[in-house]
């Protein structure tokens, strides 16, 4: 996701009714006083709901640069590659109300760590929202299956687990 085209286009989809609906889920799980991390913050739909404390970070430097156009005044960290993921090295222990992982983990090559990480930033009684696709378990209503089939394999080919959300 780091070329700005493909980036753009992947935003298109963050306009869906089913991303939208999951947004909104996921704002009432927490609310608007909270401190949140959104962990792979992608264009910074979901970090736009939440107060001005509240911070993006992802390791595409072209979704970073259109959740600080979304969200002006907000922190967004650009996490390099080289670094594991480690946003826990860029924020104080404790300093979350709620951490969210939406569509992350299953790109990522050790989960368990990445999630161990992140809950040292939590605060204690803090919250850490992780929400992934089941690719197994999908349903989509499309009258052409052959064109399905092949956009879900294509998915799958991206996905270091595809299972995460089991």
């Amino acid at each position: 996701w780091n070329n700005p085209e493909n980036a753009a286009k992947l935003e298109k989809s963050y306009s869906s009714k089913t991303s939208v609906n999951q947004r909104k889920w996921i704002f009432s799980k927490i609310g608007s006083n909270a401190r949140v991390l959104d962990y792979g913050c992608g264009p910074g739909y979901l970090l736009e709901m939440f107060g001005d404390d509240s911070v993006g970070a992802d390791t595409s430097e072209a979704m970073c640069e259109m959740s600080r156009k979304r969200n002006p005044g907000k922190a967004v960290v650009h996490l390099e590659l080289e670094d594991g993921r480690d946003v826990s090295r860029e924020f104080e222990e404790k300093s979350f109300d709620c951490i969210v992982v939406c569509q992350v983990l299953l790109y990522m090559e050790s989960p368990t760590e990445a999630i161990r990480r992140l809950h040292r930033l939590l605060k204690p009684e803090g919250k850490l929202i992780l929400v992934e696709t089941d690719w197994d378990s999908l349903i989509v209503d499309i009258e052409d299956r052959e064109l399905f089939n092949t956009v879900k394999r294509n998915c799958l080919r991206t996905f270091l687990d595809p299972h995460m959300g089991r």
